[in-house]
């Protein structure tokens, strides 16, 4: 057999195919998904009936794809016409599991078979790229900016529920910001609410969204949920999932699903606070809780002399992105103020978490023979929630206590 014969030809075809499937699903699915195509296609193609697949997923590929060399007496026009058929159909039954690069990926890889190369005037790929954008467009009933503005509309409903209109527009505009630096589309989002006391918003979903490619808006909606979601404080956030699943209706539903935008695998973060807030909440408490000990400007200046001894201790510590400003008053009580560099949202939580038990217990310490309940009053001072933050993201309370007494 020749490496130019058609059975080659198609063998090594379809064993790319198989692969490229196999990558976005699985190997059993693959085959399978194959075979069924090669049978559908029998129907109408002649060729495909010297084709057979194994199903065995264990098998080797060249042992699943079975092709009879009868089929090299067949004129190659006709094999290649078969091979586009079977590619056709191939994509429309993996749906949302194919798309445009899927058929650039498969052409690109045959293009890397030995001693074969096939011409787009052969097997019509660039057409076929052309054809599936079209198809996919004709089929979703909405425009990308048409979606979008459902999805936000039926979001501020859900989140109205909870809040008032102020804080609503707010969560949703500091997770357009957070996020927008790398789903650039969000920039073509604009909210705003009106004034005239009728309390609804104006949200302006710009055009230019259409041009965004489809997977980069998907993985960009999941996350603007799923961030938007656990911005908020509630403690039981599905109930918002639901609201919105509520409010976007059967129609839109559909369409995000369709689209890849999965509701259901949106992931509740255990905290409801970002690392910034709870280390705030932590230094103000702290600081409160030793003030009531000794002095404000005490326990200022000792949390500021602790963080800056540990940030010298340290220069690879996340302590190093915070900074307490003091300045005293008239009367001699210290007005401060804690800055917490943005960038610690990227440093990682367990050395958050360990400068921060390291900060409670150094000021621990500096209370000498103070330190009865300290640990309790900490915790009171922080309320239920922060309590949960700070264990969430590593702080050991229990060995706290166990230093200090409860």
């Amino acid at each position: 057999m020749s490496k130019s014969s058609n059975s080659y030809l198609i063998s090594r075809i379809l064993e790319v195919l198989i692969q490229k499937v196999a990558r976005r699903t699985s190997k059993q699915f693959a085959i399978e998904t194959i075979q069924k195509v090669v049978q559908n296609c029998q129907k109408s193609c002649d060729v495909i009936k010297y084709i057979s697949l194994n199903k065995d997923p264990y098998l080797e590929l060249s042992e699943i794809v079975q092709v009879d060399k009868l089929i090299n007496s067949v004129d190659p026009q006709e094999v290649f016409v078969a091979v586009e058929e079977i590619l056709k159909f191939t994509v429309k039954d993996l749906k949302k599991s194919a798309d445009y690069f899927f058929i650039r990926e498969f052409q690109e890889a045959v293009d890397d078979i030995d001693h074969l190369r096939i011409n787009t005037e052969d097997m019509n790929l660039g057409v076929m790229q052309l054809e599936y954008i079209i198809d996919r467009k004709q089929s979703q009933l909405m425009k990308k900016n048409e979606l979008i503005f459902n999805v936000l509309k039926a979001l501020i409903f859900s989140l109205n529920r909870y809040y008032n209109d102020e804080k609503v527009i707010e969560i949703i505009k500091e997770s357009i910001e957070y996020l927008k630096d790398v789903y650039v589309f969000l920039d073509y989002v604009r909210i705003s609410k009106k004034t005239d006391g009728e309390g609804f918003y104006l949200i302006d979903v710009g055009g230019e969204i259409n041009d965004t490619l489809s997977y980069i808006l998907t993985e960009g909606m999941q996350k603007f949920l799923e961030y938007t979601i656990n911005k908020t404080d509630l403690e039981n956030k599905n109930s918002i999932i639901d609201d919105l699943k509520k409010d976007l209706g059967e129609k839109n539903l559909n369409e995000i699903e369709n689209f890849g935008v999965k509701l259901d695998r949106i992931r509740i973060e255990k905290s409801r606070y970002e690392e910034k807030d709870i280390i705030k909440k932590s230094l103000e408490s702290l600081i409160k809780v030793i003030g009531m000990r000794t002095s404000d400007k005490f326990a200022v200046t000792v949390i500021s002399h602790i963080l800056e001894n540990l940030k010298k201790s340290n220069e690879n510590s996340p302590l190093r992105m915070i900074s307490i400003d003091i300045t005293a008053n008239s009367s001699n009580l210290p007005d401060f103020s804690i800055d917490i560099s943005p960038n610690i949202k990227y440093a990682g939580t367990r050395e958050i978490a360990k400068g921060l038990q390291e900060i409670v217990k150094m000021a621990g310490t500096h209370l000498g023979n103070k330190t009865i309940s300290f640990v309790n009053d900490f915790k009171n001072q922080l309320g239920n929630n922060y309590v949960t933050a700070m264990q969430d993201l590593g702080v050991n309370f229990q060995l706290l206590e166990f230093k200090f007494g409860s």
